[in-house]
């Protein structure tokens, strides 16, 4: 039983089954909204699955970041995070695109919100990343008071 909690946590750890779980929110939330839309059961604006697609990203952005601190290497999951956010980029924006026939420039200001996701996704990276060196500094500086003791 031991070995399947750690192979769901090694796939939890890994930036593009993140971002699967992303996308597949993502599909789902466009999905119930043009539902709702064509049913009339809820006045569903036309943005809708932008808001959804930007959403998808801050979350993605917030999770992959946190689980970040847990990563082995840093660099490779720093490559396959950012690697991972872009596809889900081009991806949600495309599903976003298709799902409200409006372009990300006719949609309003995503252009903006997207680019601003983006710098504070690499932004959460940086700090988580340096959050990490902070804390294996302290541990380096207490396993030496511990020898010296």
């Amino acid at each position: 039983m031991n070995t399947n909690q750690n192979s769901f946590f090694d796939r939890v750890n890994h930036p593009a089954f993140q971002a699967s779980l992303a996308l597949a929110f993502a599909l789902f939330g466009m999905v119930v909204a043009y539902l709702l839309k064509v049913t009339g059961a809820m006045d569903v604006g036309d943005r809708a699955p932008w808001i959804i697609a930007g959403t998808t990203m801050l979350l993605y952005a917030m999770f992959s970041s946190v689980i970040s601190l847990g990563a082995k290497d840093m660099n490779q999951y720093w490559f396959r995070s950012t690697a991972s956010y872009t596809v889900l980029t081009l991806v949600c924006s495309g599903l976003a695109y298709l799902f409200s026939s409006l372009t990300i420039t006719e949609a309003g200001s995503f252009k903006f919100i997207f680019t601003a996701l983006t710098f504070g996704y690499l932004l959460f990276l940086s700090i988580t990343r340096f959050m990490r060196k902070i804390v294996q500094l302290a541990q380096k500086a207490d396993d030496k008071w511990e020898d010296g003791n």
